[in-house]
């Protein structure tokens, strides 16, 4: 039974602590008018995707994703800057972000990029102050 609990534990504690963070920014003017929902329902829908895959790769760091969107919709011509010598990472992120095309409206061509940052960095979601001791306060 020991074994159980601590083989658990372990697991527990690899799959809680590998988790990938996914921020997204870009012009908010143009996915406002590109994709059906707005910038928050893009950027909550992309990061949802990328994060396995950042999961996958354990990638981390800025990335850049270029992309356009023709007046039917579709995705083309995407790059994932700066470019790795290993294909597969920039392949499953084109796969990601197709997996998003059938949300694109029909309007004017445009051209969209967007800077992709991967960390490990979990931000407190409940808002609470940090325990540890600031030492950046200055007393009088």
């Amino acid at each position: 039974m020991k074994k159980i609990i601590s083989v658990l534990a372990v697991l527990a504690f690899t799959f809680s602590f590998s988790q990938t963070l996914v921020k997204i920014k870009s012009d908010k003017n143009v996915l406002n008018n590109v994709y059906k929902g707005g910038q928050e329902k893009f950027d909550k829908d992309l990061a949802l995707n990328l994060q396995q895959t950042g999961n996958s790769f354990q990638v981390t760091g800025d990335f850049v994703l270029n992309f356009n969107v023709n007046e039917k919709g579709e995705v083309s011509d995407v790059k994932l800057l700066p470019e790795l010598f290993e294909k597969t990472f920039e392949v499953e992120v084109k796969r990601d972000l197709a997996r998003l095309q059938k949300n694109f409206t029909k309007n004017k061509e445009e051209n969209i990029s967007l800077a992709l940052n991967f960390s490990r960095n979990i931000p407190d979601q409940d808002g609470r102050a940090s325990l540890a001791p600031n030492t950046n306060i200055i007393s009088r």
